[in-house]
C-alpha cells in the first residue's frame, strides 16, 4: 500500500499548521498513536504531516477520534483522567528545568527530549476533548464544569508549547558545536532516530537525507512503521490530493466563537511576517498565548482551525473581538489586503476587494458587547 492509499485508508486530512520542527512532530505522533491507548483508552491508528525546517501541516482523522471519543468517555474517570494529565504535564516541566541546568551534553538533549514526550502526552489527552468537542457542546456527554476544566488546562498546558520547542532548538545547536556538527540537523530527525543515536554515543548523522527533510518531507507514522520521504514527486502527489488550489473562491464559512459584524484589511500571518497594522482582519491557522498583543490590535479573527476550547475561541470571548473558528481555507484564500467582511454572528467571511487595499482604518458594522462576567461562559 503506497502512501496516498494510507492516506485514504485512514482518512487523514489536513488538520494543525506549527512552525515547529520535523523531531517535534514524531514525538507528537508517538505519544498520540503509542501512548494516549494507556490513559485514555484510545489512540490514534495513525497521523502524517507535510512540512519543511519552518513549520508542518499535521494529517489527523478528526472525525474518528471524535467517533472513538465517544465510545470511551462515558467509561473514563474524568477527574482522575484530567489530575493524570497534570501530573505528565508538572513531569514534564521538572525534566525540562533539569534539562536546562545541565551543561550541553547528550544527556540534556535525552531529557529534554523525554520532557518534550510526557508534555505531549498530556497535551494530546486535552485535544481528545477539543476534538470530541469540536464546535458545539450540544448532545456532548460532557458536563459544564468538565468543559470549563479541560479548556483552563489546556491552555494552561498549551502555553509553554513554544518556549520549549526554541529550548529544544538551543540544546541541539549546543550539542551540535559540543562534538563539531550542525546541531540544528538534529530537529529534521525523528524521535526513533534520536533514541539511537543517543544509544551508540554516536551522532553517526545522514547529512544528506537530513539536509533534504529541512527543504521539504512527507512523514508518516502507525503502530505498524514509521516513514520519512523526501522524494519531490510523491510529495506534490500528496499535495495535489490534500491540498488541491481554490480558485476564485468570494466566501468562506466557519463556526461562531464570538459574534460581531466587522469590515476590515487582511492580515494573513503565514503569508506576512511584518507588523501587524492597527485594526486589520487577524488571518491565521491558529493562535497561541503569546498571540494576545496581536489579537488585542485586530478588529477580528479567522482561523483556519480550532474548535470551542481552542485558544482564539476562548481570547475571542475574553477580549470581546469578532471570531470565526475552522474555515479550514482561509489562509490560503484571503490575501494580504484584501477588504472583507467578517460576519461572526453568522459565521460568513466576504471577499469585498481582492488586495492590497489603501485603507487600514476598521469598520466596526456592529459587535454584540458581552458582560465582562459573562464573556469566559462557554
Amino acid at each position: 500500500m503506497n502512501e496516498l492509499e494510507k492516506i485514504r485508508e485512514w482518512g487523514l486530512l489536513p488538520s494543525t499548521r506549527r512552525e515547529i520542527s520535523l523531531l517535534t512532530f514524531s514525538i507528537i505522533a508517538r505519544s498520540y498513536v503509542f501512548l494516549l491507548q494507556k490513559e485514555i483508552g484510545f489512540s490514534y491508528r495513525g497521523i502524517g504531516a507535510i512540512g519543511n525546517r519552518e513549520y508542518f501541516q499535521s494529517l489527523i482523522n478528526n472525525q474518528e477520534t471524535e467517533k472513538e471519543m465517544s465510545k470511551v468517555i462515558s467509561s473514563l474517570n474524568l477527574e482522575k483522567v484530567f489530575e493524570r494529565a497534570q501530573d505528565l504535564f508538572t513531569y514534564s516541566q521538572l525534566l525540562r528545568r533539569r534539562s536546562i541546568s545541565e551543561e550541553a551534553s547528550e544527556k540534556a538533549f535525552n531529557i529534554i527530549v523525554h520532557s518534550y514526550l510526557n508534555y505531549l502526552v498530556s497535551l494530546g489527552i486535552y485535544n481528545c476533548f477539543w476534538r470530541y468537542l469540536g464546535n458545539s457542546t450540544k448532545n456532548k456527554l460532557l458536563s459544564e464544569k468538565e468543559i470549563k476544566t479541560i479548556s483552563s488546562q489546556r491552555d494552561q498546558v498549551a502555553a509553554v508549547y513554544m518556549e520549549m520547542e526554541k529550548e529544544l532548538g538551543l540544546i541541539t545547536e549546543n550539542v551540535g558545536k559540543k562534538n563539531n556538527f550542525n546541531g540544528k540537523l538534529l530537529l529534521s530527525s525523528t524521535f526513533n532516530e534520536i533514541q539511537e543515536y543517543l544509544a551508540k554515543n554516536k551522532f553517526d548523522l545522514p547529512v544528506n537525507e537530513l539536509g533534504k527533510r529541512k527543504k521539504r518531507y512527507f512523514y508518516l507514522c502507525s503502530k505498524e512503521e514509521e516513514k520519512v520521504i523526501t522524494n519531490s514527486r510523491t510529495i506534490d502527489r500528496i499535495n495535489r490530493e490534500l491540498f488541491s488550489k481554490k480558485e476564485n473562491v468570494t466566501s468562506l464559512k466557519g463556526a461562531t466563537a464570538h459574534p460581531g459584524r466587522v469590515k476590515g484589511i487582511v492580515y494573513n500571518r503565514l503569508k506576512n511576517k511584518k507588523k501587524m497594522p492597527e485594526g486589520a482582519v487577524l488571518v491565521t491557522s491558529m493562535t497561541h498565548p503569546n498571540d494576545v498583543p496581536l489579537i488585542g490590535k485586530c478588529s477580528a479573527i479567522v482561523t483556519d482551525e480550532g474548535g470551542i476550547l481552542c485558544h482564539a475561541a476562548i481570547i475571542a470571548r475574553e477580549m470581546n473581538k469578532p471570531c470565526i473558528i475552522g474555515t479550514k481555507i482561509g489562509t490560503k484564500v484571503l490575501k494580504e489586503g484584501s477588504l472583507v467582511e467578517v460576519n461572526a454572528t453568522e459565521g460568513t467571511v466576504k471577499l469585498i476587494k481582492n488586495g492590497p487595499h489603501p485603507r487600514s482604518i476598521p469598520q466596526i458594522i456592529s459587535r454584540k458587547r458581552i458582560p465582562l462576567r459573562n464573556r469566559n461562559k462557554l
